[in-house]
């Protein structure tokens, strides 16, 4: 089972000149819904700063709190994480909600977690920084493969990835401490050994203009 961790807000306003053309806060609800519509291991929870009163077509369970920050909001869903009752082999998939999916993400990421136990780390985000001069230069990543994908180990992700419940239970006291996505997967990786895993090409992007997932047509999506 999955278990979506939606962070959503009704102080977003999306206005953003970074935010690519067409983007906004309900197409990317509506894309992450449409994607896993037809899947029954996949559950959706809103964690919801404010009080939504939107459409819950599609949404396992809404949970409003009153958070003010993304900082707050990012805790917050962490805690709640921490209670859901699930089995040790479910994911769970901490997700911003300034994100684009492609269709098929879903049995991508099962065909990975059934082929490699993954020791760390999930983001469907393959970010262009690992492509350009004022990126990672010389980053040197090693390589899995499914049936269907690669994924290539980086440093680090942003705050929208899979983990594990093992994982999850173990890591829980660095991610409700660190606030910085960077310098937290760069401690992870140094005292516990975690892998960030992200996929070739990319199964999601952040929809930040110019860190816009490559060889995807996100204009399709």
């Amino acid at each position: 089972m999955i278990h979506i961790l939606y962070r959503h807000t009704s102080n977003a306003s999306g206005l953003s000149h970074e935010r690519p053309a067409g983007f906004s806060y309900d197409r990317s609800l509506k894309n992450i819904l449409f994607t896993i519509k037809d899947c029954t291991d996949v559950q959706f929870h809103m964690i919801y700063d404010g009080v939504y009163t939107g459409d819950t077509t599609g949404i396992f369970k809404v949970i409003n709190f009153n958070g003010g920050s993304d900082k707050a909001s990012f805790f917050y869903t962490w805690e709640y994480a921490k209670t859901l009752n699930i089995n040790d082999n479910d994911l769970v998939y901490f997700l911003e909600n300034d994100y684009l999916h492609v269709n098929n993400w879903v049995d991508k990421v099962k065909d990975l977690y059934s082929k490699y136990n993954v020791d760390g780390y999930v983001s469907l985000y393959d970010c262009p920084d690992k492509y350009t001069s004022d990126g990672y230069v010389d980053l040197v990543s090693r390589i899995y493969i499914t049936d269907s994908l690669h994924w290539r180990t980086t440093p680090s992700t942003t705050g929208t990835f899979i983990v594990n419940k093992q994982t999850l239970d173990n890591d829980f006291d660095i991610h409700t401490t660190f606030y910085s996505d960077h310098d937290k997967f760069l401690w992870l990786s140094s005292n516990r050994d975690r892998i960030v895993l992200t996929p070739i090409p990319g199964l999601s992007t952040h929809c930040v203009a110019k860190y816009m997932t490559p060889v995807i047509n996100w204009n399709l999506i």
